[in-house]
C-alpha cells in the first residue's frame, strides 16, 4: 500500500503518521507534502528516500502512484484537500477535527457520499488498548450499563502552529476561531467522541463555562467545564484548562455503572477497574505503567484498521458520522459559553445544513 501524506510536519501528528506508517507490514510513504520548505525537506528526511516531495497537494495527486492518503493539514484546510483526494478516486485517514464547524462536517460527508470515498477520520482513542479493553469490559458487563462518565483535561497551553493567512499574516490558526473551529473543537473533540462512543444514545443537550483565564491575547478559550445530557439519561463531564502548571497530573478520564467503575490514567495508558461490592480491583497496564510518548500506539493501531479496510472496502471504525458528532457537541458547548446558556444539540445540527 503506497501512501502520500500531507501536511507532514514531523514534529507534530503528521510525524506519528509517518512513523506508524513505516512500522506497518505492507505500506510504505511514497510521497510528502508541504508548503514550507523546510518542513518538506524535514518530512522527506523522516519518510525515507523513496518518498517524493510536493509542496501541492494536486501535484502529489496529479503525479499518481499513490493508493491512500493521510491529510494533517491544520483544520480549515480539510475540506479542500478532501475535495482533491474524492475526486482521485483515493481513500483517505483524515486528522481530527473533521472540519472546524457542524456545516463543514456536513459538507465533508456529502462529498464522501457523492464520490463513494472511504474516510476514516483520526479519533485515534477508539483504536487505544485501555479504551477498546474498556469495551471489552462493559460488554461482560463487569459496569452494568453505564450511567455517567468524566474526562480530566488540565495541562498547560498547547504547541504554536503557524501559518500565513493571506489577509492577517502569520498567525497561530490554533487562536482563531474561524480557522480552529475553537479550543473545544480542536482539542476536545475526543473526549466528546469517546463519550459518545459509550453513551448508547446521541447527546441532546450541552450546559458549558468557560473563558480566557490567563490567555487573552487570543479568541479562543483557555478553560472550560462541560456538561452532556443523552438521549437515555447518560451524562458526561469535561474539565478543560490551557493554563495548567507542568506536571500537574491533570489527564484522566472514568466512567461509572451500578456495577462498577473505571478510571484510565492517559499519561501512562493505565486503567482501573473496581467492582461495585468491593471485593474486585484489577489494573490494566498495556504500557507497563511508563509515560507515553504523543498518543501512544493508538495512531499506529488506526493505521492498522485504515489498512484493513482499504484492503477489504469495509467501513471504518469512525468515520465523517461519528466525526460529525464529535464536532457538534463542541460546538454546542462553546455556544453555550457565549450564550450563558444551555444549547440543544439538535439546534446545532438544524442551523448548520452545510449549503
Amino acid at each position: 500500500m503506497r501512501y502520500g501524506v500531507i501536511g507532514a510536519k514531523p514534529d507534530g501528528i503528521a510525524g506519528e503518521h509517518i512513523r506508524s506508517l513505516l512500522r506497518l507490514d505492507g505500506a510504505e510513504v511514497v510521497a510528502v507534502c508541504n508548503r514550507d520548505p523546510a518542513v518538506l525537506a524535514a518530512a522527506g528526511e523522516a519518510a525515507g528516500p523513496q518518498a517524493r516531495r510536493y509542496a501541492e497537494v494536486g501535484d502529489l495527486l496529479g503525479a499518481g502512484g499513490v493508493d491512500a492518503v493521510v491529510v494533517a493539514t491544520p483544520n480549515f484546510t480539510h475540506e479542500q484537500a478532501l475535495a482533491e483526494c474524492f475526486a482521485a478516486g483515493l481513500p483517505v485517514l483524515c486528522e481530527k477535527p473533521l472540519a472546524p464547524t457542524v456545516a463543514g462536517c456536513q459538507r465533508i460527508a456529502r462529498l464522501a457520499e457523492k464520490h463513494s470515498a472511504l474516510l476514516q477520520v483520526g479519533l485515534q482513542r477508539r483504536f487505544a488498548p485501555v479504551y477498546t479493553k474498556l469495551e471489552e469490559w462493559i460488554a461482560a458487563g463487569r459496569l452494568g450499563r453505564p450511567v455517567m462518565m468524566w474526562s480530566q483535561e488540565l495541562r498547560g497551553d498547547w504547541m504554536n502552529r503557524m501559518y500565513q493567512d493571506p489577509v492577517r499574516g502569520e498567525v497561530n490558526w490554533r487562536h482563531i476561531e474561524e480557522l480552529s473551529g475553537g479550543s473545544l473543537v480542536e482539542k476536545n473533540c475526543h473526549d466528546f467522541d469517546t463519550f459518545n462512543s459509550f453513551a448508547g444514545a446521541e447527546p441532546a443537550r450541552v450546559t458549558a463555562t468557560g473563558g480566557q483565564g490567563r490567555f487573552t491575547d487570543r479568541e479562543t478559550i483557555d478553560h472550560a467545564t462541560v456538561l452532556i445530557e443523552y438521549a437515555n439519561g447518560f451524562t458526561a463531564t469535561l474539565h478543560f484548562s490551557l493554563m495548567t502548571p507542568k506536571g500537574f497530573p491533570g489527564r484522566y478520564v472514568g466512567v461509572v455503572g451500578p456495577e462498577g467503575a473505571v478510571r484510565i490514567s492517559e499519561r501512562v495508558e493505565e486503567m482501573e477497574y473496581f467492582s461495585a461490592d468491593g471485593h474486585t480491583q484489577e489494573r490494566y497496564a498495556p504500557t507497563g505503567g511508563q509515560p507515553v510518548q504523543g498518543h501512544g500506539e493508538a495512531v499506529y493501531l488506526e493505521h492498522v484498521a485504515f489498512d484493513e479496510c482499504v484492503r477489504d472496502r469495509t467501513a471504518p471504525v469512525v468515520g465523517a458520522v461519528e466525526a460529525l458528532w464529535s464536532v457538534a457537541v463542541a460546538q454546542a458547548a462553546q455556544l453555550a459559553i457565549a450564550r450563558r446558556s444551555s444549547v440543544d444539540v439538535a439546534e446545532v445540527m438544524s442551523d448548520s445544513p452545510g449549503e
